[in-house]
């Protein structure tokens, strides 16, 4: 196993336990955020945003200041939430109609969650109340690899 999964399953298996203490929502995504935003030092932005009355609206995140809403059926955010699966973007500048809240974004992961399922599966099981949040990661990555924990 390469070093870089191996950091991957160090990190599922750190968030799996943390996510496993509440059954609060809020508390498992903002725990998330933080290992991930520490523990990933390629990421500067780690956050959710919320799918709230066809809006997608910023919740917690950790790194600089977000778009608090961002324009409609545009960018890799509501790709995801177009096909209801993980966008992976290595290059923003090449992503039509990226949305640049932050001009340090070079690469972003998206990954849309429901709540039909359940976050103690950890990584992969990001469930949440209502219809649909992003949970999204934006940092200096140029990877075209795919992080998917079933």
């Amino acid at each position: 196993m390469s070093a870089k999964l191996a950091k991957y399953d160090r990190l599922y298996e750190q968030i799996k336990g943390y996510v496993q203490t509440t059954d609060d929502i809020w508390a498992r995504l903002a725990t998330m955020e933080a290992v991930l935003h520490h523990k990933m030092q390629t990421f500067f932005w780690t956050g959710v945003y919320a799918l709230i009355d066809d809006e997608l609206i910023v919740r917690s995140y950790q790194g600089p200041v977000a778009c608090q809403k961002l324009r409609h059926h545009t960018g890799v955010c509501w790709a995801a939430v177009s096909t209801g699966e993980t966008v992976i973007v290595p290059d923003v500048e090449r992503f039509p109609g990226h949305i640049a809240c932050n001009s340090k974004s070079r690469s972003e992961i998206v990954l849309p969650i429901r709540s039909s399922t359940v976050l103690s599966s950890g990584w992969a099981g990001k469930g949440v109340c209502s219809p649909v949040w992003m949970w999204t990661a934006t940092g200096w990555m140029r990877s075209t690899g795919r992080m998917k924990r079933g």
